[in-house]
């Protein structure tokens, strides 16, 4: 019986021990390769499997061999506000949110690939209420809720497209 006891015990923990023995590997993804900047304040993989990069230098997409980059053209109202980005989330619809440091909020829209910004316009009290966009989630309902650095919390209404 003991024989017994011991040999069940013996295969119980071995089977846990492989179970915790994960064959993990890194990969250093090199900045001559496209992300434009050692400092990288923010990543996450989006529901295609890309993995996109909030860079001080602009936002990175990384689809597991080539890397795109997006950054601000003063020529182009659907580029993005701002190159300094902080925050990053992917809501149910399959929208990017980008948040910046200094200029304000963007989403990207999944299938054009064209930027929506939302800038703080202290004339407008129904915008969103600053240009510093720590984060970004949703809410059951649908709703983007932003947190910014001096504007407190904001509510996006997805539905009506306003603050």
């Amino acid at each position: 019986m003991k024989t017994l006891t011991f040999l069940l015990v013996f295969l119980f923990t071995t089977l846990i021990n492989f179970a915790q023995k994960p064959d993990l590997q890194f990969y250093r993804l090199p900045l001559n390769k496209g992300v434009s900047l050692n400092l990288t304040y923010d990543m996450i993989q989006d529901s295609k499997g890309y993995i996109w990069f909030a860079t001080m230098y602009g936002l990175v997409k990384f689809d597991g061999k080539n890397y795109t980059s997006y950054q601000y053209n003063p020529e182009d109202t659907n580029s993005i506000s701002y190159d300094d980005i902080v925050s990053l989330f992917e809501d149910s619809k399959e929208n990017l949110w980008i948040g910046t440091w200094g200029g304000g909020l963007n989403m990207l829209d999944a299938d054009t690939e064209k930027f929506t910004r939302f800038i703080h316009d202290i004339n407008n009290p129904e915008g969103i209420s600053d240009n510093v966009i720590w984060s970004v989630c949703e809410d059951k309902d649908g709703n983007i809720w932003i947190g910014t650095a001096a504007g407190g919390l904001n509510k996006f209404d997805s539905v009506t497209k306003k603050f």
